[in-house]
């Protein structure tokens, strides 16, 4: 598999370099997202993107 192609679907070693390399990178824009918008106090949101997907 190549470089690239972990972009679409990571997989081994690099594709788990790759997430965390996107997380760290894309955290302080999904902090100032969440920070423009108001959920109610029983609401959830979903971060649809790219990225680790992790669970905040």
């Amino acid at each position: 598999m190549s470089f690239t192609d972990n972009f679409g679907n990571p997989k081994g070693l690099l594709g788990r370099m790759m997430l965390v390399s996107m997380d760290k990178e894309h955290l302080p824009m999904a902090k100032w997202a969440y920070g423009q918008i108001e959920l109610p106090q029983e609401g959830v949101a979903a971060d649809i993107g790219c990225g680790g997907a992790s669970i905040r």
